[in-house]
């Protein structure tokens, strides 16, 4: 007797009378051996303003200092003074991550810091320019004639925004860079240097950083508006 197929999609109730083994159980596995084979691609900016420590994150994320050197010698000092050089350009840098058979190339793109000028007006440009540069590009290659068979994926899954720990509001030039920012990729608040902060303090300036991100109309991620399908839960 041939069994019934029965399952709710998006397009109904589907019933198909099956008359014999087709294979289809197989598939699932098929696709988990070729996705596993392939990898994953995780591509992180962080961006924030100067001497919050976005690039010590980074040297912390992978156990090594990727992302420049730590530290260079004061020219002229002789008592041996060091200073960590800012972030002048943005660069990225990459990580073949494997933890039990499963692997990630995490990219982690780090930005100049921004806020030390006295005019700040258009900061935000070349960070949005450089996010926007990297969709472009993978649409163009989707779309092309001869298109490869592997594309590399270098668009911006997730922004890491480093506020300062003032543990008052956020300030007008963050507000406005990160409202810019939630049009195009998703933003994930990060309160710097938190341990400055008692605990008492940060609970107080995690609520006011809310408060302030909802009277701003600024999303982050999750984004709670956006319902999960069924099948993706």
């Amino acid at each position: 007797m041939a069994d019934t197929l029965t399952e709710t999609t998006q397009w109904g109730n589907l019933k198909t009378d099956v008359s014999g083994y087709v294979g289809i159980d197989t598939l699932q596995e098929q696709i988990r051996k070729k996705v596993l084979k392939k990898g994953f691609e995780f591509n992180v900016i962080v961006v924030g303003r100067s001497g919050l420590g976005k690039s010590t994150l980074l040297n912390t994320l992978f156990k090594a200092s990727v992302s420049r050197r730590t530290c260079v010698k004061v020219e002229g000092e002789e008592n041996g003074q060091y200073k960590i050089p800012k972030t002048t350009e943005v660069k990225s840098v990459s990580h073949v991550l494997e933890e039990k058979g499963v692997r990630l190339r995490l990219t982690v793109t780090d930005t100049p810091g921004f806020g030390d000028h006295i005019n700040n007006e258009n900061c935000w440009i070349p960070i949005l320019e450089y996010i926007n540069q990297q969709y472009e590009k993978y649409l163009n290659e989707e779309q092309s004639v001869n298109r490869k068979k592997y594309i590399p994926d270098t668009r911006v899954h997730c922004c890491l925004y480093f506020i300062p720990p003032t543990g008052h509001s956020l300030t007008p030039l963050d507000a406005e860079f990160m409202k810019r920012l939630d049009k195009i990729v998703n933003i994930v608040p990060v309160i710097a240097k938190a341990d400055t902060l008692t605990v008492e303090e940060r609970i107080a300036f995690k609520q006011r950083i809310k408060q302030d991100l909802e009277k701003n109309g600024i999303n982050i991620y999750p984004i709670s508006e956006l319902e999960e399908e069924p099948e993706d839960v």
